[in-house]
């Protein structure tokens, strides 16, 4: 017992330590300039990085990421979920090769996945606008919502809304008092998962956006190849505030809090 507890003890300081330790040096670098190896600690420190992301350019790429990731959600929720309950019900022939075939967007390099893409947008006009953006993040999140709800329904007692239905209960009073409850949690995780998949992407905007639409993982890649870590990290603490949010509303529902589970 004794040993059990000493391994979890470890176990977590380490995962603690492992994600700690790098917010801490990216609070620590959005407040210090001249931070050289082997520094402890920056030479001096200032707010500057935070006047700056207080300025009306930085605001206005995390809008733009925003909406084109709450879009992304949406559509991906949307398509994906309901293609989820249709794989995992089996209801269609080739299952498992339509499966394997989800596999290759959400796996794919995203770098390969805009080259193929970026010759498509051009030629009907959608790159270097929102709209073509918001098209080429669903190309990975799409198949990822529907790889995940197949999970989901994989879980889900189908015969629950043929009892209801044998019951007398209506189309929306199923969808609403028996399968609602059940997948709700599932629900919030595939937008969980389908909004960071568009909120972090950055080589499918670099090369749809072309250089045009703005998001924060943009900002942050141009504020390090600038030179200029200080922006960066203030900036990647900006991406990872919304993340946490997330998670803590997510594990704030009533099914996850009760079990401490997603």
């Amino acid at each position: 017992m004794k040993r059990t507890n000493a391994s979890g003890a470890v176990t977590f300081f380490l995962l603690t330590a492992a994600i700690g330790l790098p917010l801490m040096a990216l609070l620590i670098g959005s407040v210090g300039k001249r931070w050289y190896f082997p520094q402890l600690l920056p030479a001096t420190f200032d707010t500057e990085a935070w006047q700056q992301v207080a300025s009306g350019k930085v605001w206005e790429a995390t809008l733009t990421s925003f909406g084109i990731a709450g879009v992304v959600t949406a559509v991906a929720v949307a398509i994906g979920f309901p293609a989820g309950r249709v794989l995992a019900s089996r209801q269609i022939a080739g299952v498992n090769v339509i499966r394997l075939l989800l596999l290759f967007p959400a796996l794919a390099p995203p770098v390969m996945l805009g080259t193929g893409t970026q010759v498509f947008f051009t030629l009907t006009r959608l790159s270097g606008t929102t709209v073509g953006v918001v098209l080429a993040h669903l190309i990975p999140a799409v198949p990822y919502a529907a790889l995940v709800s197949t999970g989901i329904f994989a879980g889900f007692n189908f015969r629950l809304e043929e009892q209801a239905r044998t019951l007398g209960a209506a189309p929306w009073q199923v969808l609403w008092f028996v399968t609602r409850p059940a997948l709700l949690p599932g629900v919030i995780t595939v937008a969980f998962f389908s909004f960071l998949i568009s909120w972090s992407q950055y080589a499918l905007t670099m090369q749809i956006g072309g250089g045009r639409i703005t998001t924060l993982p943009m900002l942050v890649m141009n504020y390090l190849g600038g030179g200029n870590p200080q922006f960066a990290s203030a900036a990647s603490l900006m991406m990872i505030v919304p993340t946490l949010l997330i998670i803590a509303l997510v594990y704030k529902q009533p099914g996850n809090a009760q079990s401490g589970q997603w």
